[in-house]
């Protein structure tokens, strides 16, 4: 099964990876500043299994993606 799923994630990286559509976020300095070409994914099963693909050990900041936290946080 591990296998699978690292396939899978594989090959939508490989897919997904090349696009190089929209603009960055230029309003907020982090954002501009990052670099375009990167992309990855890490998916964490409930044992606590991690399956990574691309660049998914590449520090980000998480900005406008932090909301949907504080909202479950706040129910």
């Amino acid at each position: 099964m591990a296998e699978l799923v690292q396939r899978v994630l594989d090959e939508v990286v490989a897919e997904f990876s090349t696009v190089t559509e929209g603009d960055l976020a230029d309003y907020i300095p982090e954002l501009a500043d990052v670099d375009p070409t990167g992309f990855g994914l890490t998916l964490s099963s409930a044992d606590g299994f991690l399956y990574e693909s691309g660049d998914s050990r590449t520090e980000f900041t998480i900005q406008s993606i932090s909301k949907p936290f504080t909202y479950a946080l706040a129910l």
